[in-house]
């Protein structure tokens, strides 16, 4: 199950990925939608991770290492979305939370 939701993660991170090296003003709206979107897959991800003891440094070994230019991003988020869960901040629903770091 919990591989199962990395891939999921991962293939919605890739799509932002894809989706931001567009130059358009249309792609840069579809990143920050991308980017929402992996923001809410990424939060029940983390929270199975964390209840199996995984790190912030293997979420972003396994999901952002493969993002390239959008690597900085992910990391940034995964470490916010692992506080946020770990301050007990993280309740309410996925789009509530990714709204409260910025990226929804």
């Amino acid at each position: 199950m919990f591989s199962t939701c990395l891939i999921i993660l991962v293939l919605a991170l890739s799509t932002s990925a894809e989706t931001h090296k567009a130059k358009s003003e249309r792609s840069a709206r579809a990143t920050s939608s991308a980017l929402c979107l992996a923001c809410e897959g990424a939060i029940p991800v983390i929270q199975i991770a964390s209840v199996f003891g995984s790190s912030v440094e293997s979420i972003v070994t396994v999901v952002c290492d493969v993002l390239g230019n959008l690597h900085d991003t992910c990391e940034d988020l995964v470490k916010k979305l692992f506080g946020l869960l770990e301050q007990g901040a993280g309740t309410g629903s996925g789009k509530d939370i990714c709204a409260r770091l910025g990226v929804c």
